[in-house]
């Protein structure tokens, strides 16, 4: 892996850019953040040996690992069984025992009923005018609403009116005619978080040349929904920053990233493993078969409680993921990770289902 890390002047933006090329599964979790301060040029191969689309969510298999996946597949069919390739640029943050690559959902999510408070995130923009949103909204009493950004040369601060636009109403379909400011979006919001907008009925709508919260109906059980389009003057990446009361997000740019289905994936021939057994160092992750019966499923906080049995013995016992995980040598995401490929043996969903379903058979 090759990295080369931009410096700063004094007097400079903060350098948030870093270039690195992604080539294989194993560099995701070693360049994995929180909060992502860099953006990743992705060039990878790979096979699928779980999907869940309308979560956007896949496990990746190639020669140096395997790990869970979340991601935008800007309707791509994806599905276990297939070979496919990952390229273009992004960001990687991790979300429990996955990663999210890229710009997927809201880039900063600040929702929730509090007090003014901050929160950040970052996306990888190309140069020129990208799509823009952001949703707000106030329970009751005090609030406020402020949207800052940074990135390549230019300094954390305030958006200005100058670099966003929106498409002038009325105009050609094929000839968009673009004018500074933002179209918005006013309703009634009865719940402690953010609604879906276009569910809802306006109680009103307009333009306004910024993030302005002085287009409110009213102060208290309402909330905003800004759209429109940012204009940055290099490709790279950018931090955003919402600082609100009640709650917020913003969402911007369009899915960087390309997952392209190339061939079919070759399983390996997996090794049976007997209930109980103690996978050897290095062996988590990997393909593997177990046999047994399902004497008991049912649902968990942490996962799904699942007991085996055969001759020699049983695995778990009705124990949670974790201790599942400790009593046969496994990680907690190996383990998750075969819960979900029993769940596509089953052809269900959820833990419910399973437990549902088993229970449905054996009542039978």
């Amino acid at each position: 892996m090759a990295l080369a890390v931009q410096t700063s002047r004094a007097g400079d933006a903060p350098a948030l850019q870093s270039a690195a090329e992604v080539t294989n599964v194993s560099q995701i979790r070693l360049l994995a953040s929180q909060k992502p301060t860099a953006s990743y040029s992705f060039h990878l191969e790979g096979d699928v040996w779980w999907a869940n689309p309308s979560s956007g969510t896949l496990v990746l298999k190639d020669d140096s690992g395997a790990e869970e996946l979340e991601m935008d597949f800007q309707g791509q069919s994806v599905e276990a069984g297939q070979r496919v390739s990952l390229d273009g640029n992004g960001t990687i943050t991790q979300t429990g025992a996955a990663f999210k690559l890229g710009a997927r959902g809201p880039v900063v999510n600040n929702d929730g009923v509090h007090g003014m408070n901050e929160k950040s995130g970052a996306a990888f923009l190309k140069a020129g005018r990208n799509p823009i949103r952001v949703e707000w909204f106030n329970g009751v009493e005090k609030y406020g609403l402020e949207v800052d950004y940074e990135g390549p040369g230019l300094p954390r601060g305030k958006i200005p009116d100058s670099a966003l636009f929106r498409v002038q109403a009325g105009a050609p379909a094929d000839a968009r005619r673009w004018v500074h400011g933002l179209d918005y979006r006013c309703a009634e919001v009865t719940n402690e978080a953010l609604p879906d907008f276009n569910s809802l009925t306006a109680l009103a709508t307009g333009t306004v040349n910024n993030f302005d919260l002085g287009v409110m109906a009213r102060p208290e059980h309402l909330g905003l929904c800004f759209t429109g389009f940012l204009e940055v003057p290099r490709e790279g990446l950018y931090t955003f920053y919402t600082t609100s009361d009640d709650g917020s997000r913003l969402f911007v740019g369009e899915p960087s990233l390309r997952l392209k289905v190339i061939g079919r994936a070759v399983f390996p021939t997996p090794p049976l493993l007997a209930i109980g057994q103690t996978a050897r160092q290095g062996d988590e992750g990997q393909w593997a078969a177990v046999e047994g019966k399902v004497t008991f499923a049912g649902e968990e906080p942490d996962g799904l409680k699942l007991e085996l049995s055969a001759r020699t013995g049983e695995v778990a016992e009705g124990l949670p993921n974790k201790q599942i995980a400790a009593r046969v040598g496994l990680t907690d995401g190996t383990v998750r990770w075969h819960l979900r490929h029993v769940y596509h043996k089953l052809h269900v969903r959820s833990r419910t289902e399973a437990a549902l379903k088993f229970l449905g058979a054996k009542g039978g």
